[in-house]
């Protein structure tokens, strides 16, 4: 019988490190030098200076922890400010997740023993499925969290020697990104009961939840004695600041599975692969992790499911390539599925390139265009209320306070007592009591913005002041003087 030829070794790393080239010189091309497509990459950027400075001269008094959903990306960022500027540190670190992500769509084609030919191509389509070539550079740890869930699968898929590296790329996935921790739980426990079976209740066991536990505990550590919990509030803020949990069931449903379906659209015919998902327990137990998955934004903030061009599902799509992979170790018959996937990611990634290089130049110009005119207009020591908290932050010198509550607690507490119950009816109320406590001398808000279409009529309505100054990019500059 012939040995299928595989990418072992330095030959799978060489084809890594060729898709990864060219997959720069694509983006560099389109993007010159860095930039990003989001505000929140802002935020981690902004907090990593913060880190270094010792404080933070935008939000006094404020952890830098405090907007970073990822304690573990945050500190990546604060380490290559060493030695390189801020926009290539950033752009560094997601490059890194990249590199790290395709290393493991290959440690899955090899615990699959899947042949040279579809292990290339299984990673090809790892980087170019749904709005994968968009968020894996958006400024935020995606790149990692992909790379984290891809390794999780692969370990976990191998020989039992690598199950304790499993459960520790479980746990450090769960630490890049919180909303990932019953992923984690799935993979352990399914491992656990594997390795119990085996050898019964023996320090094996017991090693798989230590390992995946260390990562977790030491970032919930660092959050307790930076902001005194032990978790990232992001998604507490945003909860309370969106304040979807108390729309009609009908609405959530039809909001999320909107989305959701676009997602399902953008990924094509790698959602073939989720039958091979029901013919393994992990395959059942990642499963089970999507339905949680979409349950816990149904409850929380259904319309995140479709924010940022699919930001939050876009965790998926390594889900079903591990689950494709599988379909093609047992019957190369799935390689008509790879095929299809591949042609049909290819076409889409190009709609996602483009996306993506247009909300550079929209969002990201538009950021340093309204920086820009307030450093050149505003007087020094003027206090901004924003509620995109990070460029700004970033490129100007003056205290901010953040009504949707990332970076100003204060928020948060306003938004639970006042936007929360009254369903977002109430949100100019929260905002107005925010800019009063906090004496906000001046409005930004990005142009169109659902959550604060209404915000200056709303607030001119509570007997504000609101003065237009600055209306000729996406983001306008309101002059406030309270009542």
């Amino acid at each position: 019988m012939n040995r299928i030829p595989r990418l072992d070794g330095w030959r799978g790393i060489a084809v890594v490190l060729v898709l990864i080239a060219l997959c720069f010189a694509a983006i560099h091309t389109l993007r010159s030098t860095p930039a990003f497509p989001l505000d929140d990459g802002y935020i981690t950027l902004h907090s990593a200076q913060s880190l270094h400075a010792g404080f933070d001269r935008n939000y006094p008094g404020v952890s830098p922890l405090y907007g970073a959903t990822s304690a573990p990306f945050l500190g990546l960022v604060y380490l290559l400010l060493f030695p390189l500027p801020p926009f290539i540190a950033l752009d560094v670190a997601c490059w890194l997740g990249v590199l790290c992500y395709c290393l493991g769509l290959l440690q899955i084609s090899r615990a699959m023993r899947l042949s040279t030919r579809d292990s290339a191509l299984l990673c090809l389509l790892g980087l170019t499925a749904s709005y994968v070539p968009y968020h894996v550079l958006n400024g935020l740890e995606t790149s990692w969290a992909l790379a984290g869930v891809a390794w999780t699968l692969a370990l976990a898929s191998d020989s039992s020697r690598w199950w304790p590296w499993a459960a520790a790329a479980a746990g450090t996935t769960a630490s890049i990104r919180p909303d990932l921790l019953p992923f984690a739980v799935i993979v352990v426990l399914t491992l656990a009961a594997k390795q119990y079976r085996r050898s019964g209740l023996s320090w094996h066991v017991v090693l798989l939840f230590a390992v995946s536990l260390l990562p977790i505990a030491l970032c919930a550590a660092w959050y307790l004695h930076a902001t005194g919990v032990p978790f990232p509030e992001t998604g507490v803020a945003k909860q309370t600041f969106f304040a979807e949990t108390g729309l009609p069931w009908m609405d959530k449903t039809l909001m999320e599975s909107t989305s959701f379906l676009a997602f399902l659209f953008s990924a094509g015919f790698l959602c073939m692969a989720c039958r091979q998902l029901f013919r393994s327990t992990l395959g059942r137990g990642m499963a089970l992790f999507a339905g949680i998955f979409c349950l816990s934004i149904y409850l929380q903030f259904p319309g995140a499911m479709g924010w940022n061009r699919s930001r939050y599902p876009v965790i998926l799509i390594p889900i079903l390539i591990w689950a494709l992979a599988d379909q093609l170790r047992i019957d190369h018959r799935a390689r008509r599925i790879l095929h299809l996937s591949l042609i049909y990611s290819l076409a889409f990634a190009i709609v996602a390139v483009n996306l993506y290089v247009r909300d550079c130049r929209r969002y990201g110009g538009g950021l340093r265009e309204v920086a820009s005119w307030c450093t050149r207009n505003l007087p020094t020591g003027s206090t901004l209320l924003v509620h995109d908290a990070g460029y700004i932050a970033y490129a100007t010198p003056f205290r901010i306070t953040d009504m949707v509550g990332l970076k100003t607690p204060e928020a948060i507490t306003l938004n639970r007592a006042i936007t929360l119950p009254s369903a977002g009816e109430q949100r100019s109320v929260a905002v107005s009591d925010l800019a009063r406590d906090r004496r906000a001398d001046y409005l930004i808000v990005l142009d169109g913005w659902p959550p604060t279409l209404d915000l200056v009529s709303e607030m001119r309505g509570l007997k504000w002041k609101v003065e237009p100054l600055h209306t000729e990019g996406i983001y306008h500059v309101f002059r406030l003087s309270a009542p």
